[in-house]
């Protein structure tokens, strides 16, 4: 199987590296360049647009800022869409919306070509590690068909339902980070954006995982904190040092027998 993968960012890069890693002849693509270099030196190829990605390989795999990007790569002239054959099949992995995704899975389904939104979690670290969990909709005939890639990515990759059940969970159901921006001094009270992280909520969430997630989407926005961690309404919580580069997080209040699990949907980063 040739797998393509355009986004080579601070997810996307590991996530292709263990694809290569793999065995899968890989072709990769982003639009620097220079962001392709790991991969071109450890076996894979170098296409110069998401169409020549498409029209290369069997399987495709994107990872990227946002909604508008993944809409630009899927339809612009030179996009997923203009090269992909029908029965080939594409996995977004990027945080993507609910709408987006259902209408990008109805173009490319007309053309006969399988579109699963697939999003991540466990930030930078999981990454490279390939702990990572990935929720998996559309269809499960595609997903099983594909499984083994997917796991290459991450180790809990999972079927969550029918076309945009999983960015659903990610982003609806799953918990949110509240970070605070620092300008240049600590600033409790400046808070940046709710941040969906992909976890199917409520559930059980340990201490580190939640700071991997908190380390994920901090490291998107190029952020980085180092205080104090709260789940709202429950007795747990810890330190936090979370960067671009790597997150810890230390529970210091443990719930009922000792253990750092907690049911929640949400919790709070507050930089000291």
């Amino acid at each position: 199987m040739k797998v393509g993968f355009i986004g080579l960012g601070t997810m996307g890069s590991n996530m292709a590296l263990n694809v290569c890693a793999a065995g899968y002849d890989l072709v990769v693509n982003d639009i620097r360049r220079e962001a392709g270099a790991p991969h071109l030196q450890a076996g894979a190829s170098w296409a110069e647009s998401a169409r020549k990605v498409a029209e290369a390989v069997d399987v495709v795999f994107t990872s990227l800022p946002g909604p508008k990007e993944v809409e630009a790569v899927a339809l612009l002239e030179d996009g997923l869409l203009a090269g992909m054959r029908r029965g080939t099949a594409w996995f977004d992995l990027s945080t993507n919306s609910p709408a987006v995704v259902r209408r990008l899975h109805e173009r490319f389904g007309a053309k006969g070509i399988a579109m699963l939104d697939s999003p991540v979690s466990g930030g930078p670290a999981g990454a490279k590690s390939g702990k990572l969990a990935l929720w998996v909709s559309g269809d499960k005939d595609i997903f099983d068909r594909h499984k083994a890639v997917l796991d290459a990515i991450g180790d809990q990759a999972m079927y969550v339902g029918p076309i945009g059940a999983g960015t659903v969970a990610a982003g609806t159901n799953g918990a949110r980070v509240e970070a605070c921006a620092a300008a240049g001094r600590p600033c409790a009270s400046q808070r940046g954006p709710r941040v969906p992280v992909a976890r199917p909520g409520p559930l059980a969430v340990d201490a580190g995982r939640l700071a991997a997630d908190a380390d994920g989407v901090l490291s998107q926005r190029g952020m980085s904190a180092k205080g104090s961690i709260r789940v709202p309404g429950e007795r747990v919580g810890g330190s936090i040092d979370a960067s671009p580069a790597d997150a810890t997080l230390t529970a210091d209040t443990p719930v009922g027998n000792g253990s750092t699990h907690v049911e929640t949907e949400s919790f709070d980063i507050h930089v000291e």
